[in-house]
């Protein structure tokens, strides 16, 4: 907690006591290039932003054929973003200024006074961003942070949100925290294979019979769920219920649901190379975010 009230002042501190206006000059001055989008569209994703439901469009070259609906996106000589404007139906709503790495956002009160709604800034090591803090001030003051954690090779490893927050007026403290984790699991090609959130699966690559492989994962996952400590292993060849069948520290009898989900995989061939090793790195992910100890052995090579 202590960080993010630590994070929400150094924002609020970064808010000009300039008029609006005058920002919006300054700004307005260093822009020499535009690029535009519909409603989702986004200057920069995080990491991971697409997989964890967050949909959107990048912005396209150039101003937009007219200013309904639309947001425009102002770039400095750099090519890099200092102004942000959302437009609804009829007019202008918001403009987001960016001087010195920090984003306040302004929004039209009722009687259309420039008013900061919302101050964001990133954090960038080795040219990737780490962390992005976010506040709003209205209608609820709420702090937000996401730290991205990275493997050696630069891969997303995982996605650490913390939120906290109070109803103005009620408490001088922002008491009210919560906290989320994402954590990406990849394939041995190397690429993204499921991002779960927290023991959930939020994405899976989309290949084959990815319905079936989820349906044998989430049954493993229940019938593992109880056992305190949990030792995978699985032998190299055959169809998915030999090579599944010694899991845990004994063999199993499956219950119904479990063996009627490795059967559907049954049907649909042998598995190719390392598939079911990866199911189970993602069973093994999904019970360490349940508590429960897991230990994935090396490939049987017999």
């Amino acid at each position: 907690m202590t960080n993010l009230i630590a994070d929400a002042e150094r924002l609020r501190r970064s808010i000009p006591s300039d008029a609006p206006e005058d920002v919006f000059a300054r700004a307005e001055e260093r822009t020499v290039s535009v690029k535009h989008g519909g409603g989702r569209t986004l200057a920069r994703p995080a990491p991971l932003q697409r997989e964890r439901g967050g949909r959107y469009d990048l912005p396209v070259p150039g101003p937009p054929d007219n200013y309904s609906n639309v947001i425009v996106f102002s770039y400095d000589q750099h090519e890099l973003l200092v102004l942000t404007d959302s437009y609804g139906a009829t007019r202008r709503r918001a403009r987001t200024v960016v001087e010195d790495g920090v984003s306040i956002r302004y929004e039209l009160d009722p009687d259309d006074r420039w008013i900061v709604s919302a101050a964001s800034g990133d954090t960038y090591h080795d040219e990737r961003l780490v962390s992005h803090v976010w506040l709003s001030v209205r209608p609820t003051e709420t702090v937000e942070r996401e730290d991205y954690i990275y493997d050696a090779d630069g891969r997303v490893q995982r996605v650490v949100q913390r939120r906290t927050w109070n109803e103005l007026g009620s408490s001088p403290e922002l008491d009210v925290l919560q906290e989320r984790t994402w954590t990406a699991l990849y394939g041995l090609d190397e690429q993204l294979e499921t991002v779960l959130d927290g023991t959930n699966v939020a994405w899976r690559r989309r290949r084959g019979f990815a319905k079936l492989r989820a349906a044998a994962e989430d049954a493993l996952v229940r019938e593992l769920l109880d056992l305190g400590a949990v030792t995978l292993r699985h032998q190299q060849d055959g169809a998915w219920s030999d090579q599944l069948q010694l899991i845990a520290d004994a063999p199993l009898n499956y219950a119904q649901p479990t063996a009627a989900a490795l059967r559907a995989l049954d049907e649909q061939g042998l598995p190719r190379d390392g598939e079911p090793r990866q199911l189970l790195l993602t069973v093994a992910a999904r019970l360490n975010a349940r508590g429960v100890s897991v230990e994935l052995e090396p490939e049987d090579e017999r």
